[in-house]
């Protein structure tokens, strides 16, 4: 609670909340200012984006068992919807909960349930969704769950100092997969070590595999042109066309 009353923007957020509902109910909140607050804090924490079929967001939905799942970069089990309801697939073998955890669940004290239960379930299962893009890098990812979730990961794919260079590298270099979109973007020169710039920004990145240095402007276009194309294009092949056209213009 105190972390949500830290952030200001989810505060601002409550406080429209709070006036949308004054205005239907006459000024007669159903419950108090308070209670409400904790309410939304609920929601925001355990809430699922659900997604139509091709990844595009449609609503925010509550799934009491799903969100008991604890997260990892690397989860174990995925998640995808199907109209108002989470499919959960395990992705390998999964350790379920001791008949101990169980009996805690049907039979703990309301404070027990409220302050251990959710910590008790993660001991006692561990089957891990991603809260998050896990495509991201590491500090990417961090980032968006400590503002969204107060925290920040230590798993195998966050201590995997290895991937971010890669991630990184594929911008120019990268796997044969990604050939045809980067040839596109460097084939203007030969010298590895040039400089890809614009007027608007003097902030670079450089490719820790070849040294060559991009402007952060053409980073962030990029990114933001690669996340409409996989909610606008219905297939991989009119996805790669988008690309090829986005970086010949």
């Amino acid at each position: 609670e105190d972390d949500f009353k830290a952030d200001s923007e989810f505060v601002s957020k409550f406080a429209g909340l709070i006036q949308t509902i004054a205005s239907f109910t006459g000024g007669n909140l159903p419950l108090s200012e308070r209670e409400l607050f904790i309410l939304f804090c609920q929601i925001r924490i355990n809430s699922f984006v659900i997604t139509d079929h091709h990844g595009a967001d449609l609503a925010l939905g509550i799934f009491l068992e799903a969100a008991r799942l604890d997260h990892s970069c690397k989860p174990n089990v995925e998640y995808l919807f199907s109209g108002k309801y989470i499919l959960c697939l395990a992705l390998e073998n999964i350790t379920h909960r001791s008949e101990a955890a169980k009996n805690l669940a049907r039979h703990g004290t309301e404070d027990t349930k409220s302050r251990g239960l959710r910590s008790v379930y993660g001991i006692r299962c561990k089957a891990r969704i991603s809260y998050i893009d896990p495509m991201s890098t590491t500090s990417g990812r961090n980032e968006a769950l400590q503002k969204r979730y107060f925290f920040k990961c230590n798993c195998s794919m966050c201590l995997d100092e290895d991937r971010d260079r890669r991630i990184s590298g594929l911008l120019c270099c990268g796997s044969d997969s990604l050939n045809e979109p980067t040839q596109v973007i460097s084939s203007s020169s030969s010298n590895k070590e040039r400089t890809i710039e614009s007027a608007s920004s003097d902030i670079a990145r450089c490719c820790p595999s070849c040294n060559t240095r991009y402007n952060n402007d053409l980073i962030e276009q990029l990114s933001h042109f690669l996340t409409s194309i996989t909610e606008e294009s219905p297939t991989i092949e009119l996805g790669k066309l988008h690309l090829l056209v986005f970086s010949v213009s």
